[in-house]
């Protein structure tokens, strides 16, 4: 029988074990321990004392940018934001700073938590080391993570976990998990998400910092492999110093370990404005604009989601973070600018920029739970007198046969017109059907509904690399193809449709509008189209159309080209473009012959760069919807008009 004494004894040893079980817990994470009795998840944005240790980001010479007074003008916009707790304003308009304001008692050096603009940062860094033959964003991740060899989570890449569609197990905060705690305030962040293992092997878009934290695990050691460079060291040479950023720091899990790449980047708002207008110019003087392109281009599982940014709003006005967060972000209004895309930080950090507008809005403050993406950029647009967008833009997927999903990219005018006619245009080799937005914008103001697919062929298709060369022509046939069927049963069907499209797109319009060759679209739930618009189209190519391939077009085309349109190793003579217009039915053809303009109206279009606008842009414009609005074609100085 046992004593009290054994027993007392009994209890003592188990209290000693339990000590000694918490100490040793504690040695091991007395890292984790020190945050959490910091707080270090508090939510005040400027609270950075503890979130050490620090990598330094070094930044370059700043940029001047004059400081205006807030005026009158923007009273609504700043009451939104002082009611909103904001501790930082910030408005860059066309070239200038048209605000700047902080709340009492912060500076405007003071660097503050970015939470999840990192993301969004890391996402271009992504998209730049690619640009730069570093990595390639649809690398398998056992090309860079060791543990991950022989292993499924090996076949994931760096894309999936850049647009949250990883499918590896979450890590909860609310309630708090171990391992959930270990990732945000440990010193074993990368450790604890490597271990994250497969839990849906058909994911959806499920917005996660593990996916995070395993991409930049991967890009580490990528480029330490390939340049010797930290990322911090990559970040600073590569983008920080070259917008002209302030010193940044990098919160780290050990002083020369893994960032914390789902947040923890400390910057002023200034830095996050220069970043924002770099983005916004997209004029490739700091990154390449095809590294632009990949980070602002809609992602798989959510079209309203890039490489880390976020696209416009939902036609629903709520934001959804996927199945694993109940949390959304609700607005009572769309985007008064349709092309806004913008950086999430946690409770309205945000960084919004339209490229139309050549606008940036930074706005750091409070947190809060019950933010509106959209009241306070609709009340600096309308203080800035800024026209609502005359197009909406949307993204839907479609499925072919196979499996191969397709994103159709539209636009559409707004306000919506009643009875707008349907385009379907198919973009030129390499291209994308953003880079025809100067071309199909003003169209769709005008009344067109324009749908154009992403081909596999386009350097912006994920996995283009998977797909043979000799099968774009077909694939691009059965993107059309789908394209019509989805249309079909809509409305808009009844109104006609236009075949339209640019180079190797040219050809596609040609064959969707009866072309007859070996390879034929199978559009006939939409008919016939109504016109067929043919810009720079191919000529008798091994690889264009022979003569008798214009025989079965019956629609009114017009052909758009320039006299320096010229394509190195394919068409050497720009009058080649003209070839369909030479052997279609007599009186159906009009081509229109450009001054001066070469394969991307020196460009305008396909390969787009920075440029003043142009008479014959204008004239091109007009041209256009003239034809498709069946008028008489107007007669300019900037190009001549064959019959």
């Amino acid at each position: 029988m046992l004593t009290l004494k054994t027993i007392f004894k009994f209890i003592v040893a188990l209290i000693v074990l339990a000590i000694l079980a918490l100490a040793i817990f504690a040695a091991f994470n007395w890292t984790l321990i020190k945050n959490m009795r910091a707080n270090e998840m508090s939510v005040d944005a400027y609270s950075i004392e503890t979130m050490q240790p620090r990598q330094t980001v070094l930044g370059g010479q700043s940029k001047t940018l004059s400081a205006p007074l807030a005026t009158e003008v923007f009273t609504a916009a700043l009451e939104n934001w002082e009611e909103t707790g904001g501790k930082a304003l910030l408005v860059w308009h066309k070239g200038e700073l048209v605000l700047e304001t902080y709340a009492q008692g912060i500076s405007p050096e003071a660097r503050s938590k970015s939470f999840s603009l990192h993301k969004s940062l890391l996402g271009l860094v992504a998209a730049t080391m690619e640009a730069d033959g570093i990595i390639d964003l649809d690398d398998p991740l056992s090309l860079y993570i060791d543990k991950f060899k022989n292993d499924p989570r090996g076949e994931l890449t760096i894309r999936d976990m850049l647009t949250h569609q990883s499918g590896l197990e979450r890590y909860q905060l609310a309630p708090p998990s171990y391992m959930g705690l270990q990732l945000m305030l440990s010193d074993k962040i990368e450790r604890a998400a490597l271990k994250a293992k497969i839990a849906d092997e058909n994911p959806v878009f499920d917005y996660s910092n593990l996916g995070y934290q395993v991409a930049g695990a991967a890009l580490r050691k990528a480029l330490s492999e390939k340049t010797s460079q930290t990322y911090a060291q990559y970040l600073s040479q590569r983008v920080w110093q070259k917008i002209g950023a302030n010193e940044a720091y990098l919160w780290s899990e050990t002083q020369n370990g893994a960032p914390r790449f789902s947040s923890g980047l400390m910057a002023a708002p200034k830095d996050w404005l220069q970043l924002g207008i770099m983005i916004a110019q997209n004029n490739g003087t700091v990154v390449p604009q095809s590294a632009i392109e990949t980070f602002l281009a809609p992602s798989e599982k959510n079209p309203n989601y890039g490489l880390g940014i976020w696209r416009g709003m939902s036609a629903d006005l709520s934001r959804k973070y996927g199945p694993s967060t109940k949390m959304t972000v609700d607005s009572k209004a769309p985007f008064t600018l349709s092309d806004m895309v913008f950086m999430d930080g946690f409770g309205g950090q945000r960084v919004y920029i339209s490229q139309s507008e050549q606008l940036v809005i930074v706005r750091i403050g409070d947190i809060r739970f019950d933010w509106q993406d959209t009241a306070l950029p609709n009340l600096i647009t309308q203080a800035l007198e800024i026209e609502p967008a005359s197009t909406a833009q949307s993204v839907v997927t479609l499925t072919g046969q196979s499996g191969r999903e397709v994103a159709l990219h539209m636009l559409t005018p707004h306000p919506p017109v009643a009875n707008p006619k349907l385009v379907l245009f198919s973009h030129g080799a390499f291209s994308a059907p953003s880079r025809y937005d100067s071309l199909l914008k003003p169209m769709a103001a005008a009344g067109l509904h324009i749908a154009s697919p992403l081909h596999v062929d386009s350097e912006l298709y994920p996995d283009n690399s998977a797909y043979n060369p000799k099968d774009w022509e077909s694939l691009r046939l059965e993107d059309m193809t789908l394209a019509a069927a989805y249309f079909a049963d809509k409305p808009i069907a009844d109104n006609g449709w236009i075949s339209a499209g640019h180079s190797f797109g040219a050809k596609i319009a040609f064959i969707n509008g009866g072309a007859a060759l070996e390879l034929e679209a199978n559009i006939t739930a939409l008919g016939k189209p109504s016109h067929i618009l043919a810009v720079s189209p191919p000529g008798d190519l091994p690889h264009g159309f022979p003569s008798a391939a214009a025989a079965n077009i019956v629609s009114p085309t017009l052909i758009i080209t320039g006299n320096k349109d010229i394509v190195p190793g394919m068409i050497s003579n720009w009058k080649d473009h003209l070839f369909i217009h030479h052997n279609i039915a007599e009186g159906l053809s009009t081509a229109a012959i450009f001054d001066d303009q070469d394969h991307y109206f020196n460009g305008l279009y396909g390969r787009p760069k920075a440029r003043s606008s142009s008479q014959a842009d204008e004239d091109l414009l007009a041209l256009i919807t003239a034809f498709t609005q069946d008028k008489e074609l107007p007669k300019k100085q900037s190009y001549s008009l064959l019959k």
